[in-house]
């Protein structure tokens, strides 16, 4: 799998090493993150761009943390090197939408281009996913997390093109 035909969304970051064999921690950014069975590798680095790929032996989720252990890591002083390093994966690689990985992205209007808003949060208490966005006027508003009112996301620019319901930001 080519990273540069990937698209890579943070899922984590490595906290701590876990037993003799080089396993470690790896704190989810959201216990809503479920991984496909088929799930085989990571990236970890400081952002995206800059991440190197490893091959998952075997991994485990407890609520938001999964136990991870990564080919070529067999001991813990080789697996304490990665602590600090933010988790990635392919956004293919994820069975259920984890709205909390968008956090970040800039919302753009689909119909016209125009910048609703920056995801500065997810708002998962209610039966319905939103997204808080915080608009160009510094006001926050939540906006209905669903894919039938998602065109499109562009991973690299970090951008969801959002289908603008009438009356949902107060247009004329």
């Amino acid at each position: 799998m080519d990273k540069d035909t990937t698209k890579l969304v943070r899922v984590g970051i490595i906290r701590n090493t876990h037993g003799n064999q080089g396993e470690v921690l790896v704190s989810l950014d959201s216990s809503e993150i479920r991984f496909k069975n088929s799930a085989s590798q990571v990236w970890l680095g400081d952002n995206p761009n800059h991440a190197s790929l490893w091959n998952i032996e075997n991994y485990r989720k407890d609520k938001d943390s999964v136990y991870l252990k990564l080919r070529d890591i067999n001991t813990i002083e080789e697996a304490s090197f990665l602590k600090g390093l933010k988790v990635y994966c392919n956004y293919e690689q994820l069975s259920s939408k984890p709205w909390i990985v968008f956090s970040g992205y800039q919302l753009k209007s689909s119909e016209n281009g125009t910048v609703l808003g920056k995801i500065i949060d997810v708002d998962l208490q209610n039966v319905q996913p939103a997204f808080i966005i915080e608009t160009d006027s510094g006001t926050e508003q939540l906006i209905p997390a669903v894919d039938e009112l998602i065109d499109s996301i562009d991973h690299d620019r970090r951008i969801i093109h959002y289908q603008n319901p009438k009356g949902l930001f107060d247009e004329d």
